[in-house]
């Protein structure tokens, strides 16, 4: 009995020690193989990199020249840019293997080399630039270093995080869609995205020229001038001064000098960049826009967009105080106003109307903002050439001299037969404003060899084939189907969803796409005139986590894209500016000011930033109210008179008696369901969201609350959230029509 006894026990014991020995090996695994992934996240690059090599700088100029503005800095370039007998990747295997070397480098690479900075690497995009996560399939996605368990933000991911990792001192990137500012609010980061046009785009893969604007500048405008003046003179005897010339040699010299900008025009667009250090952004800035070393002073007048905050879960108290605190010690700026932007433009943007979403039940200035979303992204994916003809149009108003050669006197001396019919052609359709980018390119690219003909016989000059692909790259359909078709590349799913929308898409609302853009601009400088910056938040929502499902992200992505559109399809200059933390998330706002203004800008931004940054840790957020009386009678009479201004509409007026009545009792969940009533007829769909959160924690039955939440959720586009609260109104109440229709409607739009 003993020894059946001691082999239990032994059996126990090697039971026991096999236990523990299996969960000892289990537990060492899990150890290294979280090494290994903590090992593989930080690695040297944080993945921000495809490619690491070195371009030296060009050699300092001997005295008298200027010292070399960016000697001694690093910098990398994200793989859309091209570099001399490399292979341009765009984020795509495929693209690589089935294009060749570039023959140039990129002339805002150039630029900064001779300014005396090293080139270091080229760095990860999104696949075709096409995303906002910076997630990519072949190459991985570059970690965040200020929350790597989180996507770093696109399309311009990699430059993002070689700076982040202060693996280089600036970095290169472009933005379309918020391609740039994106990363630098995901990441902690400076970034600047410039004036459209105001940076040249030579040797950059192209995603939407419409949105990487074309323009030409004023020193380029003299040079052209300069030298088609004296064509005219040598070949023409065209006494511009005079006014005197033969009808059909204005035509000549109006399509010759139409001819010569397609060179120029089609050259100009749009690169952004991040860094660290103000100063280093506006070295570089300096570098690539020419600035002027002195501007007249102007007093500075920040106008926060009270609308935008609600749409993100940046604590608007924080920001606004943060700034407020900033330049209340510093002289020239003006007290600060607040504005309901999306109503601003609402009233400024008719063309805008024919985009609003019918189906949703948003209010006028959310809805507004949604559709200038819509706009944006369709000009990225339509069938227009980047504003070639627009913007020589455009220059007739800021120049007299083409105001002259293209205006009415050649309107009205044309000869409708001259025998070089597509010539005569085109100079129809510029002088009627006809010429946009759907009529421009096909009917130029068509008559190339005849168009050069007479451009030969009669100036001696032509239009290099060679340059005119820069002309042929309009939005990414016109740029990329043909690839797309004959390739057929391996794309991430989300990817190729976006490339066929792309690829399938129409030109037949260009026109409206196209006054949008204009009338935005015109909108923006009314309100802005010639001292204004607009503070909006950079991004509505922190960075999501890596590997997210896309339904969990899609409506991110949307507010992303309201908050990005402003300055993507107004064309203005926009800066991202870091705030902390909030939560353990990166925060930052951006400064938006009207096209031209770069100088102004980030001269703004190097004068108070040393003061911000002061600010960010020590303004604290506002202590709640306190309840001081508990006076059951008078809050209800509060209430009640609450009720009585919100019946007469007068909204701001209901909020001040509700909230008193929370002030003497602030247990009641009708007074905070009904100032979210109140707050929700004013556009506050924050404010009311938090008030019905506070409603519904101290009543769980407040179907009222549940029905508020979800309009004000739907309002901020969080449409999976507000489709949760009218199920769970329609649970209290089944026959609630009302919630029973907001499910469906939301239903719908969640597709």
């Amino acid at each position: 009995m003993n020894t059946v006894k001691a082999n239990i026990t032994n059996t126990k014991m090697w039971v026991l020690v096999i236990g523990v020995t299996v969960a000892v090996g289990i537990v060492a695994a899990a150890e290294t193989r979280r090494r290994r992934r903590r090992k593989a996240i930080f690695k040297e690059d944080f993945g921000a990199f495809v490619q690491r090599f070195q371009i030296l700088p060009f050699p300092q100029p001997p005295p008298p020249a200027a010292k070399q503005t960016l000697a001694g800095l690093t910098f990398a370039i994200n793989d859309i840019f091209e570099l001399e007998e490399n292979v341009t990747g765009f984020g795509n295997p495929d693209w690589a293997r089935t294009h060749e070397a570039a023959d140039k480098t990129a002339v805002t690479v150039t630029a900064l080399l001779k300014n005396g900075a090293l080139c270091v690497g080229k760095t990860v995009i999104d696949e075709l630039a096409f995303g906002v996560s910076g997630e990519n399939m072949h190459y991985g996605a570059p970690i965040n270093p200020e929350m790597p368990a989180h996507v770093p933000g696109g399309s311009s991911s990699g430059s993002a995080v070689a700076v982040a990792a202060e693996l280089v001192d600036f970095a290169l990137g472009t933005d379309t869609t918020g391609c740039i500012r994106i990363p630098a609010a995901f990441c902690g980061l400076l970034s600047y995205r410039p004036s459209h046009g105001a940076v040249s785009m030579i040797g950059v893969l192209p995603n939407s020229q419409s949105l990487d604007t074309v323009v030409l500048d004023h020193s380029q405008f003299d040079h052209i001038k300069e030298k088609w003046m004296r064509v005219s003179f040598n070949y023409m005897s065209y006494d511009i001064s005079a006014n005197a010339c033969a009808p059909n040699q204005l035509c000549f010299y109006a399509v010759a000098f139409t001819g010569f900008l397609f060179l120029y025009l089609v050259t100009w667009g749009i690169s952004g960049w991040l860094a660290r250090d103000p100063s280093i952004l506006l070295r570089v800035g300096n570098a690539l826009l020419k600035l002027n070393t002195v501007e007249p002073r102007r007093a500075r007048c920040l106008i926060f967009a009270d609308d935008l905050f609600q749409l993100s879960k940046i604590p608007k108290q924080k920001a606004e105080g943060v700034i407020s605190k900033a330049v209340e010690n510093l002289s020239g700026y003006q007290p600060q106003r607040h504005i309901n932007f999306g109503q601003h433009i609402a009233s400024n943007v008719p063309s805008l109307k024919g985009f609003l979403d019918q189906s949703t039940n948003l209010q006028n200035g959310t809805s507004i903002l949604k559709a200038l979303s819509s706009a944006m992204v369709s000009l990225q994916r339509s069938y227009g050439a980047g504003d070639l003809i627009t913007h020589v149009i455009g220059c007739r108003k800021a120049f007299p001299f083409l105001s002259y050669l293209f205006g009415q006197v050649v309107k009205k001396h044309i000869d409708d037969n001259y025998d070089d019919e597509p010539c005569s052609m085109l100079i129809m359709l510029v002088i009627d404003n006809e010429m946009n980018d759907i009529a421009a390119y096909p009917y130029i690219n068509k008559n190339l060899d005849l168009l050069n003909d007479m451009l030969s016989k009669r100036f001696g000059a032509t239009i290099d084939s060679r340059e005119f692909k820069h002309l042929k790259r309009h939005e990414f359909k016109t740029n990329h189907e043909e690839w797309v078709k004959s390739v057929e590349p391996k794309l991430a799913p989300d990817v190729s969803d976006n490339v066929l929308a792309a690829i399938n898409t129409t030109h037949e609302n260009s026109k409206a796409l196209y006054d949008i853009r204009r009338e935005l601009r015109a909108c923006i400088k009314i309100l802005l005139k010639d001292n204004g910056i607009l503070v909006i938040p950079t991004v509505a929502d922190p960075p999501w986590k890596l590997n997210s499902k896309k339904r969990d992200t899609v409506e991110s992505h949307n507010r992303a894209l309201i908050l990005s559109s402003i300055a993507s399809m107004s064309g203005c200059c926009q800066v991202t500016i870091p705030l902390g933390k909030n939560d353990g998330c990166p925060i930052s706002v951006s400064f938006i000011t009207f096209h031209g203004g770069d100088k102004f800008l980030l001269d703004t931004l190097l004068d108070m930033y040393s003061s911000l940054k002061e600010q960010i840790n020590f303004v604290s957020s506002p202590a709640p109210l306190q309840d001081t009386n508990k006076n059951i009678d008078d809050s209800e009479l509060l209430k009640e008179k609450g009720n009585a201004a919100y019946k007469g509409n007068q909204w701001n007026k209901a909020v001040n008696y509700y909230s008193e009545a929370i002030k003497l009792n602030g247990e009641n969940a009708t007074y905070y369901s009904n100032r979210a009533a109140a707050y929700l007829q004013l556009g506050c769909f924050q404010k009311a969201e938090e008030d019905c959160n506070k409603a519904i924690s101290l009543d769980k039955k407040n179907v009222k609350a549940y029905m508020r939440r979800g309009t004000a959720r739907e309002s901020l586009l969080f449409y999976k959230d507000a489709a949760q609260d009218f199920k769970h109104a329609l649970v209290l109440e089944p026959q609630n029509k009302v919630a029973s229709e907001a499910e469906k409607r939301l239903r719908k739009l969640m597709g």
